[in-house]
């Protein structure tokens, strides 16, 4: 049944795909045209001939400029300007930029609309110290090192590299043009091309689609002895930001490769696959760590992951005389939701560097309702804690739906203060604990606890119904849609 439902919702989806494919078949011949203004004046991005570059990759042929007979027209309107600044190192260097415009793909008589507007501000660190920090990071690697400044010394490369090297960018667009009409495996072939501004528009494209078929054959890439170092990053970073669980075996794999950067490449990517495999084999890595860059790679993976199996070896970094280790073991602890984290963050609160005090708080906050008992016994059992602090975390930070339930229960605790922080809570969590708090108010006898929850209620909506369930669920009914 789960597996009709799935099939059902998709079914659109793929449907269109499957027609836009069939339109592609009688694809053969698309003109390509360019309206481009640029800053400084008479600066030109060669648009037209990397989307010719890369629709070539879908097996078509590029009219010229004056050609009336095609199948498909393909308009870019666009409008950038490059931004750079005088550096101490690397003299001057074009380091941002904005460009905006619309990409127009027609066919058949109807068009296809995508805009795009991207901006990034000139760095402010010089590229040169950027490079030197990125090698004594990773000291076998310097072939990636040269990007930084090689890309931005003209305002032409600067603006190229933006407008299909970025996120959401043309490059982007135009790769998922291509996966609607021509399918997934013209990427991979244009993700293996010698030009880098194609290979930066695919790679955003391919994680767009978080196609299954691509993910399977960028393992099978990755496997490959026949890979540049830097092509195999590419690929460990897609895998990454795909999110498909099937990476998971290769990533594993890659965790014995002989290249460090690799090695981190492929922690960072299964921290964000949320790969619990990893738990261990990352866990033994980090115990086994003497390198403080390694060590907070795997710190923030693991908290990525947010297993209770790494517990232990995380809670060994928070006496860490390094305090990037300890800050960092903070933050992952405070994403691993468990009441075992939640204890550990909670005498924190009190730390003598206020980042890492900060840091526990924001993590118990995020924890949620793993950290509400644990919260709650202290209140009553730690006459240091402090109650502001922890103040801050019910009146303001606490948005977790799940704590509904024991802040319930906490609203018939002995202690008034413990009933006061879980009336807090429910007023921060907000919208999603009207309805348990009305089905609270018509199965609850206890009077106290009743008129807490009815002060819960007035607090997050600013009506006043008092105890009265049926009152609180006619409001409800014709309001539900309003409230935010």
């Amino acid at each position: 049944m789960l597996f009709f439902l799935l099939f059902w919702s998709l079914s659109p989806i793929l449907a269109e795909r499957k027609d836009a494919q069939n339109e592609a078949k009688a694809i053969k011949r698309i003109k390509i045209v360019v309206n481009q203004s640029n800053e400084p004046d008479g600066t030109i991005v060669p648009y037209k001939e990397k989307i010719a570059r890369l629709l070539g990759f879908a097996g078509v042929e590029i009219l010229s400029d004056d050609s009336q007979n095609y199948d498909a027209l393909l308009r870019i309107e666009a409008k950038g300007k490059a931004m750079g600044r005088k550096y101490k190192k690397s003299g001057y260097l074009y380091t941002g930029g904005m460009i905006s415009g619309k990409i127009v793909f027609e066919l058949n008589g109807e068009s296809s609309v995508q805009s795009f507007n991207i901006h990034y501000e000139p760095w402010d660190i010089d590229p040169v110290e950027a490079v030197e920090y990125f090698k004594n990071l990773y000291s076998e690697q310097k072939e990636a090192s040269d990007i930084f400044i090689n890309t931005y010394r003209t305002p032409s490369s600067a603006l190229t590299s933006l407008a299909f090297g970025a996120q959401h960018s043309l490059g982007e667009k135009l790769a998922l043009i291509i996966y609607k009409y021509f399918g997934v495996k013209p990427l991979l072939k244009a993700f293996q091309d010698k030009d880098g501004d194609i290979v930066n528009a695919v790679e955003w494209g391919l994680i767009e689609t978080k196609d299954k078929d691509a993910v399977e054959a960028l393992c099978d890439m990755l496997r490959s002895k026949k890979n540049t170092t830097e092509f195999s990053y590419r690929i460990i970073s897609v895998l990454g930001e795909m999110g498909n669980p099937r990476a998971t075996e290769v990533l594993l794999e890659t965790l014995k490769d002989e290249n460090e950067w690799l090695r981190g490449a492929s922690i960072v990517a299964l921290g964000k696959l949320k790969a619990r495999e990893a738990v261990e084999p990352l866990s033994e890595i980090l115990r086994k760590s003497n390198e403080p860059t390694l060590s907070r790679v795997i710190i923030e993976s693991l908290g990525e992951i947010g297993d209770e199996r790494a517990i232990d070896v995380l809670s060994g970094y928070l006496k860490s005389d390094d305090k990037n280790l300890r800050y960092v073991a903070v933050q992952a602890l405070g994403k691993v939701r468990s009441t075992r984290s939640a204890e550990l963050l909670l005498p924190l609160l009190k730390d003598a560097d206020i980042n890492i005090a900060f840091q526990a708080l924001s993590g118990l906050a995020e924890m949620g309702a793993p950290a509400i008992p644990v919260i709650m016994k202290a209140l009553k059992t730690d006459p240091s804690l402090d109650k502001a602090k922890i103040g801050e975390i019910f009146w303001f930070r606490l948005k977790d739906p799940m704590a509904i339930g024991p802040l319930l229960s906490a609203l018939k605790d002995d202690a008034s203060i413990v009933r006061e922080y879980a009336v807090s809570g429910l007023i921060s969590i907000g919208r999603p604990a009207i309805e348990p708090l009305i089905a609270f108010l018509r199965t609850e006898r206890d009077p106290q606890a009743l008129g807490l929850a009815a002060a819960a209620l007035r607090g997050i909506t600013k009506q006043d119904f008092g105890s009265d369930p049926a009152e609180w669920e006619k409001w409800w009914l014709e309001n539900k849609d309003k409230v935010q």
